[in-house]
């Protein structure tokens, strides 16, 4: 199999290349087809995805699923393994259901994961792999989120209010039914930390009180609620830890990975609180005066984007606030006076333009640009100008992530930047059914004809 990803990787090399080099000895085309099929021969990657018969599932339901087993550079069947191992993950981390599957007489992965029934409801994680992913990157898993929901708290609508004090949180559960307020007893939280901790129910409201430190939402994304009513039926459910007014942080990204000296920059960043969820925040970036030098705001899923033009030896303060008030200060990275160039990529509907950017400060050098999707090269020249700006057709891509690396003339990377392709392949299906006539739950043979 690695012998056949090999030739297929120079021959589409041989297609896709394009260099210009002034230093065959380093950048020549055989040099890096030479390096690039050694690494994959060397240390091929694979990836797996399942397919499932649907995404919600009640407590004693079975879920069917398919899984597809692919080398991760050209999407192509992978047979170096015989077994892909399927989970199903609770809140708290712990295996519930695990299976292991062969390919069976059509070389097909497929199987199904039993949902037992005392599962508690919540957003479960169903991951895939195979021991050669687990053994070398296992954040490379196979990951997908499964709602498993019972009829029980269908029944029941949850009020909460949230308090701070000091280093504590508060959360106050009011369960409402048609009848009134939800009677509560023998009330239970659990985390992952610790099985068992009692919980504060009010004997008037039979509202639920709990409190907590920093320390426990640190070491817990997610904690499980348990209690009896007076009728004697059992409920349990797994909530996220926090609440929409928790605490969070804020990481900033400058695009190509560092800030350049006198240059309009763009900044990433993303707003996640403690509980693991994305947050809504607006901010403002102050210099060393206390001047605004620029603004921003959360606009999907707490990421968002500003633009700065920092200088050396400055310093920055990001003053974030999110929509409860809660107001904090961060530092942005500063420019770092080593770099001197960097790579700014603008998604356009039919291209990817591409541009070098430089320090104020920079002194012209040889520089390297190379596009690759997944360790396919299919562009790499020598730079003849220090800033340039380059316009790629995405007809040029196969569909899916993009890296461009700026290298300088000793082939170390001065900067990166990813953009996805969606220059998706399309196909038309003709399919036969043969006999029109069908009966309900007969065997039926269907024929499909696909081309491009």
């Amino acid at each position: 199999m690695i012998r056949k990803i090999y030739l297929i990787l120079l021959g589409i090399y041989a297609g896709y290349s394009l260099v210009y080099s002034q230093t065959p000895e380093l950048f020549s085309k055989d040099a890096i087809l030479d390096k690039v099929a050694n690494q994959i021969k060397v240390f091929p990657q694979e990836k797996v995805y399942l397919h499932i018969d649907k995404s919600t599932y009640l407590p004693g339901d079975t879920l069917w699923f398919r899984a597809y087993l692919v080398d991760a550079t050209f999407h192509l069947d992978s047979q170096d393994h015989r077994f892909v191992y399927a989970e199903l993950v609770n809140p708290m981390d712990s295996i519930v259901s695990q299976v292991m599957i062969r390919q069976n007489e059509n070389h097909v992965y497929q199987g199904y994961l039993p949902v037992s029934h005392n599962l508690a409801e919540g957003v479960y994680t169903l991951r895939a792999y195979t021991r050669y992913m687990i053994a070398n990157e296992r954040e490379n898993i196979y990951k997908r989120p499964v709602h498993i929901v019972t009829s029980q708290w269908n029944k029941i609508k949850i009020k909460s209010v949230n308090g701070e004090k000091g280093r504590s949180s508060s959360l106050v559960l009011s369960l409402l039914e048609a009848s009134g307020q939800k009677s509560v007893r023998d009330a239970q939280m659990s985390v992952k930390t610790k099985k068992s901790i009692p919980l504060k129910v009010s004997e008037k409201t039979n509202d639920i009180y709990v409190e907590y430190g920093k320390n426990l939402k640190e070491k817990n994304s997610s904690w499980l609620l348990s209690f009896k009513d007076n009728d004697g039926n059992y409920f349990q459910r797994f909530f996220p830890f926090g609440t929409t007014n928790e605490d969070y942080d804020v990481s900033f990204y400058p695009e190509g990975g560092y800030l350049l000296n006198g240059i309009s920059c763009r900044v990433a960043f993303k707003a996640i609180g403690y509980s693991g969820n994305s947050i809504d925040v607006s901010l403002e970036v102050l210099d060393e005066e206390g001047q605004a030098v620029a603004v921003g705001q959360t606009l999907h899923e707490g990421m968002g984007v500003f633009t700065i033009t920092p200088e050396l030896d400055k310093k920055y303060k990001v003053i974030c606030t999110n929509n409860y008030g809660r107001e904090k200060t961060f530092d942005l990275p500063v420019v770092n006076e080593r770099i001197k160039y960097g790579l700014k990529v603008d998604a356009q509907k039919e291209s990817f333009k591409v541009t070098i950017s430089s320090a104020v400060d920079a002194a012209p050098e040889p520089l390297y640009l190379i596009a690759h999707v997944r360790g396919m090269i299919i562009f790499s020249s020598e730079l003849q100008e220090s800033q340039k700006t380059f316009l790629f057709s995405k007809h040029d891509f196969p569909a899916g992530v993009v890296q461009f690396l700026l290298l300088d003339k000793k082939g170390n990377p001065l900067s990166e930047r990813l953009a996805f392709s969606d220059n998706l392949l399309s196909a038309s299906c003709d399919i036969d059914l043969g006999n029109s006539s069908m009966k309900k739950r007969e065997l039926t043979n269907v024929k499909l004809q696909i081309t491009d």
